[in-house]
């Protein structure tokens, strides 16, 4: 009997290999722990232990648990789980400092202590696979209040091209120059602002002290895309993103045909002659005026990488204004584009049968239909036709010669003479009326 109780009192202190269980940083784990020998054992009888070789993890004596030393708020063991024996210890936010062997045990009232188990713990760096537009932000939560560095690889780079984009020490923080208009730091958190294409690859925070990774994020941005239809004569806003040079490539059909048509460096354009003069730059966006018909298209923006930051596929469509005028007043008519055109007349009620050609402008080279010689002058890409009547009601349409499309329509209301009697008139029986009570005056 003593041999059989020496050997049991052995065995009872030799345990198998630590089980081995992995958490990334920043995340929760369950630690296992089999105390199904106790399983309907009433709570408030329980005494437990979870400790590693160094340090208290946590205690529960008398219903009561008491964290150790660091891990408070982090650690935990399910009540639900104590009277089934799962003694399972639920540790959160992970730290690099965690990683170690956590033994557990039950404790007697006599202060002794048999082994449940053990786990290996290994905290590894947390990973995150992100896709963005360009243009848009990326946040990298830095984990820790410990000092980090961010660094970032550039797609393809293999590592060669490593760059620091910050150092944070409490709450000293340093910037690699090109990052430093373009990266906040807050609540423990990175922000890069206005990405674009050249900012695809990974970033990794790593401790400073230990040098390793608590996290990486492998980042894709896809170029900034939308459709866009507006009128002849409108502006298109292209967003650039960057304030790096870029090229403006121009593909009129769709089809791939691209031609670069501006360069842009520190926020000035550089334009081929049909966008030089209504080409702005501003708040990193090119600002083209004045639509025209032959502005339809694709435009893309691209780096000097030649990486794509955004497109902007643009319908344009005629431009349509209703108009009322008096008799006798001046109508114009924006003719929108440089190039030639047409302006036709389709008389109200016509319904097209009667469409009068009153002018075709070529360059400086101006035709009228004889009638409207003397009515009709065309300056600065205005066309006014003066003394309206209301012979002149109907439908003007700015057409494109070469591609017979509308740039714009107007449709006219003209207030005839019928109005101007009737003005007249209130107006003659205002002065009659003022004779009337003057000769009440001057007799009475």
């Amino acid at each position: 009997m003593l041999w059989a109780g020496l050997l049991l009192s052995v065995l009872s202190g030799v345990s198998a290999a630590p089980v081995s269980v992995s958490v990334r940083f920043g995340g929760s784990v369950s630690l296992p722990c089999d105390g199904s020998a106790y399983r309907g054992a009433p709570v408030g009888s329980l005494s437990l232990l979870w400790q590693t070789p160094t340090r208290r993890v946590w205690a529960f004596r008398q219903g009561r648990a008491a964290p150790g030393p660091g891990f408070e708020n982090r650690t935990e063991v399910s009540r639900d789980g104590l009277p089934r024996g799962d003694f399972s210890l639920s540790l959160h936010r992970a730290r690099l400092s965690d990683e170690d062997t956590y033994e557990c045990f039950r404790e007697g009232e006599d202060g002794s202590r048999t082994f449940l188990g053990d786990v290996r713990l290994t905290v590894v760096a947390r990973r995150d696979t992100v896709t963005l537009q360009a243009g848009a932000s990326l946040s990298v939560p830095l984990l820790t209040g410990e000092p980090v560095e961010v660094l970032f690889d550039p797609a393809g780079s293999g590592g060669r091209e490593t760059i620091t984009i910050l150092t944070l020490e409490g709450d000293w923080v340093s910037f690699e120059p090109r990052y430093h208009t373009r990266v906040l730091v807050k609540h423990k958190v990175m922000t890069l602002y206005g990405l674009t294409p050249a900012d695809q690859g990974t970033y990794t925070v790593l401790q400073l002290d230990t040098r390793r990774a608590l996290s990486t994020v492998q980042l894709t941005v896809h170029a900034c895309s939308r459709r866009l239809t507006l009128q002849a004569g409108a502006s298109l806003s292209v967003p650039l993103i960057t304030g790096e040079p870029v090229e403006v490539l121009f593909d009129p059909a769709g089809s791939g045909d691209w031609t670069s048509v501006c360069s842009v460096q520190s926020s000035t354009a550089s334009c081929v002659p049909q966008y030089r003069d209504r080409v702005s730059v501003d708040n990193q966006e090119l600002r083209l005026q004045e639509l025209r018909a032959s502005d339809q298209g694709s435009y893309t923006v691209r780096d000097l990488q030649g990486n794509t930051i955004s497109t902007a596929i643009v319908t344009v469509e005629a431009r349509r204004d209703n108009v009322t005028l008096q008799a006798g007043a001046s109508l114009s008519v924006p003719l929108l584009t440089g190039e030639p055109v047409e302006v036709l007349f389709d008389p109200a009620g016509s319904g097209g049968r009667e469409t009068i050609t009153i002018l075709t402008l070529e360059g400086g080279w101006v035709s009228f239909e004889h009638r409207y010689h003397t009515r009709v002058l065309v300056k600065h890409e205005v066309m006014t036709l003066y003394g309206l009547t209301p012979a002149d009601q109907g439908t003007y349409t700015v057409l494109q010669l070469d591609t017979r499309r509308a740039l714009s329509t107007v449709q006219l209301t003209v207030h005839g003479p019928a109005n101007i009697r009737n003005n007249l008139l209130f107006t003659f029986l205002l002065l009659a009326i003022l004779v009337l009570f003057w000769f009440f005056l001057r007799f009475y």
